[in-house]
């Protein structure tokens, strides 16, 4: 599975008007907790945040912060996004607690929303992400307890069905 911008089916289920994916790798997303942005990706959070921290986040913890909306829990979080090194390109953010570990097998993905002022961010299973990119409805539940997690089914459904 290659990366890629929001087609018309993911942009109505997002109710985004951009957004950006790619698929997780084993080593940087799952092990080491970051996320190496894409091309488009960059395009859609340098919408909302442009000047960010060059060089090790250790050197400005505070500074390397960005707000986003975690699309698996629906909460506001901060986030460190940076250039790790100072003369290149290479935009990195790393995970914080409130971003649970995405799978291998998984996609994740960056959107603008007509309902937020900074960026989403989130992951889900290939499968399910691929579902939508096609234009296929979802079957949405409410959680069952001990089965689908609160924030598992709110990605699942988010709040609202899939026509």
């Amino acid at each position: 599975m290659a990366e890629g911008t929001f087609n018309e089916h993911l942009l109505r289920h997002f109710d985004a008007y951009d957004g950006a994916w790619s698929p997780v790798t084993a080593k940087d997303e799952v092990v080491h907790r970051q996320i190496t942005l894409s091309k488009d990706e960059r395009r859609v959070l340098f919408r909302f945040h442009e000047n960010l921290h060059r060089g090790p986040k250790k050197d400005d913890p505070v500074g390397a912060c960005r707000e986003f909306i975690v699309h698996n829990s629906g909460r506001r979080a901060s986030v460190s996004v940076i250039h790790p090194k100072p003369e290149r390109t290479e935009t990195r953010l790393y995970m914080t607690r409130e971003f649970d570990v995405p799978r291998v097998n998984a996609v994740w993905f960056i959107y603008a929303s007509h309902d937020h002022d900074v960026p989403c961010i989130g992951w889900m299973p290939q499968a399910l992400f691929a579902r939508i990119e096609e234009g296929h409805p979802v079957l949405l539940m409410p959680p069952i307890p001990g089965c689908v997690t609160d924030a598992a089914a709110l990605w699942l459904s988010n709040g609202r069905p899939i026509d």
